[in-house]
C-alpha cells in the first residue's frame, strides 16, 4: 500500500473518531467540524453551552479510544516502518484532541457534579469517577499548578514512548528515556502534593489498597 494512502487512510480513521467524539460533546445546535473549530481563533473544541450526559461522554470516549488503542498497536507492532510511521501520525492527531478534551474545565465540573447523581456502589458512579480521576491525573482539579503538571505529564509520555520504540532497536538508548520519564513523572506528582507517582495514581482511583504501601504489604 502507498506510503501517502496509509497516512490518508489513518487520518481519516483520526479525524472521523474526533469528529464523532465531539460532535457528542456539543449541543445539537451548536455542533460544528473539527475543521471549522480548529480554524475558529483556536478557540475551545468542546461547546460550554451543551448539555452533557454520562452516555454521551462514554460514548466520545469510545470513539476517541477505539481508533487510538489501535493506532498505538500498529505504531509499535507492525513490521512495515511506512505503515508505524503513519499510524504513529493517526496517534499524534488524536492525542492533540484528547488533550484539549481532559483539559476542559467545563467537562471537569460537569463530571463532578454527575457523581452526585448515582450511588458509589453503582456502574455509572464508576465510569464517572474513572473519566473524572483521567483529568485529576493530570492536575485539571489544581488550576494553578494544572498547565505545568500537564506539561510535565506529557513531556513523561513522550520519554514513555520513545523508550519503547528504542527497546526495540540494536544499541537503544531505552534507559535514558526510561529515566527521564520517571524524573518527569515524580516532579508532576510533587507539583500536585503528592509524594510520588505511584501515590498520585492511588489517589485519584478507588483501589482497595489505599495507598502503595498498603499495596506493597499485601505483596
Amino acid at each position: 500500500c502507498p506510503k501517502n494512502s496509509l497516512e490518508s487512510a489513518w487520518s481519516l480513521l483520526a479525524r472521523d473518531a474526533s469528529e464523532r467524539a465531539l460532535s457528542l460533546l456539543s449541543s445539537s445546535s451548536s455542533s460544528s467540524s473539527l475543521s471549522a473549530k480548529n480554524n475558529n481563533n483556536n478557540g475551545p473544541l468542546l461547546d460550554e453551552s451543551s448539555s452533557l450526559t454520562l452516555h454521551d461522554i462514554d460514548a466520545a470516549s469510545d470513539h476517541l479510544c477505539r481508533v487510538l488503542d489501535a493506532a498505538e498497536c500498529a505504531r509499535l507492532a507492525h513490521p512495515d516502518s511506512s505503515f508505524r510511521n503513519a499510524a504513529h501520525s493517526a496517534s499524534q492527531q488524536l492525542s492533540t484532541v484528547m488533550h484539549e478534551i481532559n483539559t476542559s474545565p467545563y467537562l471537569y465540573k460537569s463530571l463532578i457534579q454527575m457523581q452526585s447523581q448515582y450511588p458509589q456502589h453503582t456502574e455509572e458512579y464508576r465510569v464517572v469517577r474513572s473519566l473524572a480521576a483521567d483529568m485529576e491525573r493530570g492536575g485539571i482539579q489544581s488550576p494553578d499548578a494544572g498547565v505545568k503538571a500537564r506539561a510535565l505529564l506529557a513531556l513523561a509520555d513522550q520519554h514513555g514512548a520513545a523508550f519503547v520504540a528504542e527497546a526495540m532497536r540494536p544499541g537503544n538508548r531505552g534507559a535514558e528515556h526510561l529515566a527521564r520519564m520517571l524524573a518527569a513523572r515524580a516532579n508532576h506528582a510533587a507539583m500536585l502534593n503528592e509524594k510520588s507517582y505511584a501515590h498520585l495514581q492511588f489517589a485519584t482511583t478507588s483501589a482497595a489498597a489505599g495507598t502503595p504501601e498498603a499495596a506493597e504489604a499485601l505483596a
